[in-house]
């Protein structure tokens, strides 16, 4: 897979080197043009890593993807020298307000602001220098500044088609009975109506649709019937196009659209008809509502049928209930399973079909999964070939699981670029983990995926729209909600954290003993990682100078010896732990720490004086005795969550 492309840190860096404090600390310190300097370069780079991204696609060059590595590794080097330049130029300011002057004058005379000066400028000048090498490449490369809009990339080459052998599926007849009622008479029709079938990729809502269109009854009631694959081209004028296409079969000449306008209301003009729109993405209003007004000269009853994969499209298109399909039951599953490997044999060995069985309860019933894995196994008697799929946790790292992850990663290549990273940093979460929304917000923050340059708006509320875009785009299940409405959390289709995993590739890690000597080669290019169970190698992880996150989802003994100096994000809760990790205060850009549910009930007075205590933004330790005395301190703590907290 791909190296991810680093879209939301790059634009962190942006928005800091931008911001009127950074250049005010530059010009105290003397460094002011190396600074606009590197944001001139960065700008450059910008330009051209939509088209970097996909040339990595489309070209699978390796010398792209070392290029995108390159970058990435100085991204994050730079994202922590700001964080440190920043740090400490407002150390001495936070110090005087939480009332240690004192130290102020030992720790930060003039001799010490000329060595900060000093290192900082060597330390920006290193990075400066790195981003030109980076950019210098990029004439090598033949990269091309391109915009970078929240439509995606290219969605390459998807077409579908109204016909389906009906004999081959299985598991569908109630859906389609359900959606052929929507489309029937109801005794108080409109001119014009829409039905919407919303879910995951690889369901089978096109070939639910397919099924709905060939219907005996459908083909009845419609007089005329029109089948158009949308996917990303949502332009008014290349889908009258495409209508028109369908109902004539001729290939219709580039007329202005108010020709074209003219020729559809011809063919539709007081017929009832039905128009299926297959693969749709866009959610605009404006350009769902033009194409919309043109439609509604049919007969009373004519309708469209919508196939998306995100609620939001419904949304778009005014749609309250959209039908909301789901994965096969167990049964269908199984039937669907058999019907492709065994091919009607007689005799089947008993053990395969145990073991074919646990494989179905993997696919979760989406069909798209069945039909890869009972195609692959076809004609297959050895029980090891079996046992290796049953075995293998992420099926989308089989062969025959690759055209299943290209299916699902369009979902993700069009998601906007700024929800890439935030979507692809679920994937350290465990599998069936239920993802509490606020917590994950928070996380998306301390990583610098969330950014504003209008003070106007808040993160928390910018985080929200993030978490509520990916859930209308099926990226999230099982959502709860209390008793106002207001989501508490999500959980994660496997397959689609399967395809977090991929996405973010080496840089999201999940680290078990198994691993043995592998750990170090996965520590090298890791930058956040999940501890899942109690880890031998632990001590080799806490030396990492470069992760950014440790989650810890194990019970076990975490030392007080912490070398981690990029963390953002440290999530030690539930470790039984009787004291605070000391070297948590050398962690100078941590911005959320968990201490929740450990034996310590006290936390020491002491913790506020760490250093990186007043920087941290979220800090959770419930189930606490008692606070500290000087909480006061953190004056730049955003949240404190103490429940059960008795003091």
């Amino acid at each position: 897979m791909a190296e991810q492309i680093p879209f939301s840190i790059a634009e962190s860096l942006l928005t800091k080197l931008g911001s009127i404090a950074l250049q005010e600390i530059g010009l105290v310190h003397g460094v002011h043009k190396e600074l606009r300097k590197l944001e001139n370069t960065l700008y450059t780079i910008k330009a051209v890593l939509v088209d970097a991204e996909k040339q990595q696609q489309e070209e699978k060059s390796r010398a792209v993807e070392s290029w995108v590595r390159r970058l990435k590794d100085v991204v994050y080097d730079a994202d922590d020298l700001l964080d440190d330049f920043a740090v400490q130029h407002l150390r001495p300011k936070n110090d005087m307000q939480r009332g240690i002057a004192r130290q102020v004058s030992r720790l930060f005379t003039s001799k010490s602001q000329l060595a900060f000066r000093l290192k900082m400028g060597h330390r920006i000048k290193d990075i400066r220098l790195r981003f030109d090498e980076i950019a210098n490449d990029i004439s090598k490369f033949n990269f091309l500044p391109r915009p970078i809009i929240d439509v995606g990339v290219e969605n390459r080459g998807r077409e579908t088609h109204s016909f389906v052998l009906t004999s081959e599926i299985i598991g569908r007849d109630e859906n389609k009975e359900d959606i052929v009622e929507l489309l029937m008479p109801s005794g108080n029709e409109e001119n014009l109506s829409i039905v919407a079938i919303v879910g995951m990729g690889g369901l089978g809502k096109t070939t639910l649709a397919q099924l709905v269109y060939n219907d005996e009854r459908v083909v009845k009631y419609f007089e005329i019937r029109i089948w158009v694959c949308v996917s990303d081209d949502f332009d008014t004028k290349t889908l009258v196009k495409k209508i028109l296409k369908s109902t004539t079969n001729e290939v219709v000449g580039d007329l202005e659209l108010d020709i074209l306008k003219n020729q559809l209301h011809e063919k539709l003009n007081q017929k009832r008809y039905l128009l299926v729109l297959d693969d749709v993405w866009n959610d605009n209003f404006e350009s769902w509502d033009q194409l919309r007004i043109l439609l509604t000269v049919g007969a009373k009853g004519s309708k469209i049928l919508v196939t998306t994969r995100s609620a939001k499209v419904a949304s778009a298109m005014k749609i309250d209930s959209p039908y909301v399909l789901e994965g096969l039951r167990e049964d269908q599953s199984w039937d669907l399973f058999e019907k492709l490997t065994f091919r009607g044999q007689e005799k089947v060995c008993q053990s395969l079909v145990t073991i074919g069985k646990e494989i179905i309860k993997m696919c979760k019933g989406v069909p798209l999964v069945i039909r890869s894995l009972g195609s692959t196994l076809q004609f297959k008697a050895e029980k090891s070939h079996w046992l290796s799929i049953r075995n293998n946790e992420n099926l989308m790292s089989l062969d025959v699981g690759n055209n299943i992850l290209r299916v699902l990663k369009l979902s993700y290549d069009n998601l906007p670029v700024h929800l890439r990273q935030c979507f692809a940093y679920c994937g350290l979460f465990p599998k069936d983990h239920k993802i509490e929304r606020r917590v994950l917000v928070q996380m998306w923050i301390a990583q610098g995926y969330i950014h504003t340059s209008d003070e106007r708006h808040h993160l928390e509320d910018i985080g929200d729209q993030y978490f509520e875009e990916l859930l209308s785009k099926s990226f999230f299940q099982e959502v709860e909600k209390d008793n106002y409405g207001n989501i508490l959390s999500c959980k994660m289709h496997d397959l689609i954290h399967d395809l977090a995993q991929s996405v973010a590739g080496s840089e999201c890690s999940f680290l078990k003993n198994d691993m043995g000597n592998a750990i170090g080669r996965v520590l090298e290019r890791a930058r956040h990682v999940s501890l899942v169970e109690a880890l031998n190698s632990l001590q080799e992880v806490l030396k990492t100078k470069h992760l950014r996150t440790i989650f810890v989802f194990s019970h076990q003994e975490f030392p007080c010896d912490l070398a981690c100096r990029s963390l953002r994000v440290l999530d030690l809760s539930r470790l039984g732990n009787e004291k605070v990790p000391i070297s948590v205060g050398k962690l100078n850009h941590l911005r959320y720490l968990d201490l929740s549910y450990n034996e310590f009930g006290v936390l020491p007075n002491s913790v506020t004086s760490f250093p990186p205590f007043a920087d941290t933004e979220t800090f959770k330790c419930e189930e606490l005795k008692a606070l500290p005395r000087d909480m006061r301190k953190l004056i730049n703590l955003r949240h404190l969550e103490i429940d059960g907290c008795s003091s």
